[in-house]
């Protein structure tokens, strides 16, 4: 009896999800596509794929110089920086940062222009070649303005502080590595024998 009812619930949610389903999959998605996402969002909900970040987590080249300025400006004191040290750093992570966001939307609107020549029913090749060239020079450009701002971030730094900021940077990553092999904090379950 009790299997019987269990089945029939069953039964009874797996129907009423099924007009909710095809209901969200009408909805269409990016560039008219059904069944990419949910209103037009990417499978993350924010407009990109799975694996596709943005921001201060991210570890491309633009991620790893904000990490980089980030820990040089958190340990200025013990570095030994000084005011216009800060100010240089403050300001080469600045001037990237705006750099990076309009490649980034740059690319972005080459984007959105090639998926609209390639839905297309005849796409033109020539505009699709020139569109994905244009794409990828814009990557280019905006990798090479990652590159110089790391270096001319090292410029920034003495040779010293340099030194210390690799001793630094040890000092945390050891203590980072023995946190992870730390055994686990919950206590042994007690046995009543």
């Amino acid at each position: 009896m009790k299997h019987s009812r269990f089945i029939l619930i069953l039964t009874v949610i797996a129907f009423a999800a099924v007009p909710a389903s095809t209901a969200l999959a009408g909805q269409g998605g990016r560039d008219g596509c059904p069944g990419y996402g949910l209103n037009g969002k990417g499978f993350d909900g924010h407009g990109r794929g799975h694996g596709q970040r943005r921001g201060k987590r991210d570890k491309g080249m633009d991620g790893m110089l904000y990490a980089k300025t980030h820990f040089l400006l958190k340990h200025q004191d013990e570095l030994g920086l000084s005011e216009d040290q800060v100010k240089q750093i403050k300001k080469l992570k600045l001037s990237t940062k705006k750099a990076v966001i309009a490649k980034e939307a740059e690319i972005d609107i080459v984007t959105v222009d090639l998926h609209a020549v390639l839905w297309e029913e005849s796409p033109d090749a020539a505009a699709v070649r020139s569109l994905v060239s244009k794409k990828y020079d814009l990557k280019k450009e905006k990798a090479l303005t990652v590159t110089d701002a790391f270096l001319q971030l090292k410029t920034v730094l003495t040779a010293e502080q340099k030194e210390k900021a690799k001793a630094v940077w040890k000092k945390k990553r050891d203590g980072q590595r023995k946190f992870r092999q730390m055994p686990s904090a919950m206590p042994e379950p007690m046995n009543d024998e």
